[in-house]
């Protein structure tokens, strides 16, 4: 999780604050993705779907948009979901929003819809909460020297000055700023009573799936948006596998990954079928065949960009497919 912040200044603020994050009076605006999906052309079907699930996952009650210039395109390179994001009016930061999703293209025609000109092309959504927070507190609790101006900038809040911070951790700093200096505070009641967990584990939770979410897009524009073994094409039920599993320190790295449906992504990690790592070749458990386990695809030699070998033999080593003695037996 990172912290980025940007100055907006107090005009441009008072006229576009309002349009797309709230008022300390009268709390968070709120959109849906229909108020956004007509004006989100440059971004691919795949990508539309995913923010679709991540909307319906971390914001059901809405979300808010900011849109920075293209100017700031390198500092935002690595944003992504879980990350926050600090708008600072002029002595105060005026909100903190955790990223839901950062469009991966400019969006020009979004910006005009909103904000009525394409100066903001590039576009967050967030959820998050009004705030009243000194720049002056702000400077002091990451140790920055009290001269620090940003003077229209966008920043990334470094790693290390987080952790010599009292917060120690951007969670803590986050969860405090949004429980203690919130001008409308029943935003965060409405926003995040949904989930069982603590503020801090919800940020958390979020920045987790997020890049999972990630690791499933780059899986897809690698090897398509279909099922590697069955062909299904329908994006909601669509997932990217670990092919080295997580717990057992696979990377998201997309050369790591495999595109299934959800059936045959539980298959694939309760070991029914395997992959050979030379051939390519499907290999099913004993006394099941293809057909059985609705696979359509003998092997995956048709994926434009598959899983690397390396990882494909590591899994065929150390997750064999059971032999019929090491199979459980009806009682």
């Amino acid at each position: 999780m990172a912290i980025y912040y940007q100055h907006i200044g107090r005009e441009l603020w008072r006229r576009d604050g309002p349009r797309s994050i709230g008022t300390a009076d009268g709390g968070l605006k709120r959109f849906s993705l229909s108020d956004i999906l007509p004006f989100l052309g440059p971004v691919d079907p795949v990508e539309q779907a995913v923010m679709r699930e991540k909307i319906g996952e971390f914001a059901p009650t809405g979300f808010q948009v900011w849109g920075i210039p293209s100017g700031a395109e390198r500092v935002l390179q690595q944003m992504g979901t879980g990350d926050s994001l600090m708008l600072l009016e002029s002595e105060d930061f005026r909100y903190v929003g955790q990223v839901i999703h950062r469009a991966s293209v400019p969006c020009w025609d979004l910006s005009n819809h909103i904000w009525g000109e394409q100066r903001f092309p590039l576009i967050v959504l967030l959820q998050g909460q009004m705030i009243a927070y000194p720049w002056s507190a702000f400077v002091e609790h990451f140790s920055f020297d009290a001269n620090y101006h940003m003077r229209g900038n966008t920043m990334r809040l470094s790693a290390e000055r987080v952790a010599a911070s009292p917060s120690v951790n951007e969670e803590t700093f986050l969860a405090s700023v949004m429980t203690q200096v919130a001008t409308y505070p029943v935003d965060l009641q409405t926003d995040f009573s949904a989930f069982s967990e603590g503020l801090k584990a919800h940020l958390r939770l979020v920045r987790d799936r997020g890049q999972q979410q990630v690791f499933r897009r780059q899986v897809m524009e690698k090897q398509g948006a279909r099922c590697a073994v069955c062909d299904l094409s329908i994006l909601p039920v669509l997932e990217a596998a670990h092919v080295v599993p997580k717990e057992a320190n696979g990377s998201d790295d997309a050369r790591n990954g495999l595109a299934l449906c959800v059936l045959h992504h539980r298959m694939f990690d309760g070991v029914l079928f395997a992959i050979e790592p030379e051939t390519r070749t499907l290999r099913t458990r004993d006394g099941y065949s293809l057909a059985d386990l609705r696979i359509s695809k003998p092997d995956i030699r048709h994926l434009p960009s598959g899983p690397h070998v390396d990882s494909l033999r590591w899994r065929w080593t150390n997750m064999p497919l059971p032999t019929a003695d090491e199979l459980p037996r009806a009682e």
